[in-house]
């Protein structure tokens, strides 16, 4: 699964579904995939959810990446696809690559999920960049609260309203 950059805190709409990031882990001041891998798994041992997790791999990043399927990302540039994959081949990040977790997952079909999610990001201008989903591991879920439920409702509105706006 890909997904656009997301911002600490920032919701991401697909649908009726929001995820969030609460706690990004940002191993990027390594310019070698390694180096980012290592710094990563010494910032994931400290997250409630990371912590149980398997250490992240340079040889599972790089696998994931070789997989990606490009039909189920059709909007993909060829630019931005050749950029990952020379991260794979080369075990170099671009500068302001980063490697970030995700840990909650808001709204989808009325659940709040607890996830480990870990995303490769590529910057592909000044303020974009694009997401790779490395890992996706969903973890345990429960019903939506009231004041989450409300929340979302808030959000899809604001969403709604600014699309409109355009």
């Amino acid at each position: 699964m890909n997904v656009p950059s997301l911002i600490a805190g920032a919701a991401l709409v697909t649908g009726a579904t929001l995820g969030f990031t609460f706690t990004p882990q940002d191993a990027r001041s390594a310019d070698s995939l390694r180096d980012a891998v290592q710094e990563f798994n010494a910032k994931a041992i400290n997250d409630p959810i990371g912590k149980d997790q398997p250490a992240l791999t340079e040889d599972e990043v790089v696998a994931s990446i070789r997989g990606w399927i490009r039909a189920h990302t059709p909007g993909v540039s060829d630019e931005v696809y050749d950029e990952f994959q020379k991260v794979a081949e080369t075990g170099k990040l671009p500068k302001g690559a980063k490697l970030t977790s995700t840990t909650s997952w808001l709204g989808y079909r009325g659940f709040h999920f607890d996830v480990w999610w870990v995303d490769l990001t590529i910057s592909t201008g000044e303020k974009t960049g694009y997401t790779f989903r490395i890992r996706d591991q969903k973890i345990r879920s429960r019903p939506v609260n009231q004041q989450q439920r409300e929340f979302l409702e808030r959000e899809e509105k604001r969403v709604s309203e600014t699309k409109k706006g355009k």
